[in-house]
């Protein structure tokens, strides 16, 4: 199995807690890409990553900045969001949702309002460790829920697709020059 985490490399996004977790997994994957670079100031924190993955023996490829990490999820079983703080969308839970990945994602914020759990997708609290662990093991080790996560996600995902989301966001602002008219006798 292959894990992806698709995220800037900053301590909020949740790095540590994720390679704390697969480091205590009962079955280990086969590999694990986490996609995404540094901004300024914050390269000591990749490295202190990749001194992680390495002390914890950990088969993670670190891919630096890619403009767009469709090759990865779809080369990935399993794509984690495990931020630590509430994201208020997470459109990388959409895109793995997309690629056909099973999704572990953490709430509350965004990914909650996005996954459905048990449906396309699963959700672990914020922060939870031995939560995220345990979520993923089940993921890994049921290759029957995964393939029915996976399945379901692209249906899911294409409900915040742009154009799906412009039409939202026009009917919505029609309705409010509706009410508007209504109310002003126009």
């Amino acid at each position: 199995t292959v894990l992806c985490l698709v995220a800037r490399l900053t301590p909020w996004k949740g790095h540590v807690l994720f390679l704390e977790a697969v480091a205590a997994m009962t079955t280990r994957p086969a590999h694990v890409f986490l996609v995404g670079g540094t901004f300024f100031g914050e390269e000591p924190y990749r490295a202190e990553l990749e001194a992680m993955a390495a002390e914890l023996d950990l088969p993670v490829t670190f891919t630096g900045h890619v403009d767009d990490p469709r090759d990865y999820l779809r080369m990935s079983d399993v794509l984690v969001h495990c931020t630590l703080t509430a994201e208020p969308f997470g459109q990388v839970v959409v895109e793995g949702m997309l690629a056909g990945c099973a999704v572990v994602a953490s709430r509350p914020g965004g990914p909650a309002e996005i996954v459905e759990h048990g449906v396309n997708g699963m959700l672990v609290d914020s922060g939870d460790r031995a939560g995220l662990t345990a979520m993923l093991d089940r993921v890994v080790a049921d290759r029957d829920l995964r393939t029915r996560l996976s399945a379901a996600a692209p249906a899911r995902a294409a409900h915040f697709d742009i154009e799906e989301s412009a039409r939202t966001v026009e009917s919505f602002l029609e309705d409010v020059l509706d009410t508007v008219s209504v109310r002003h006798g126009r």
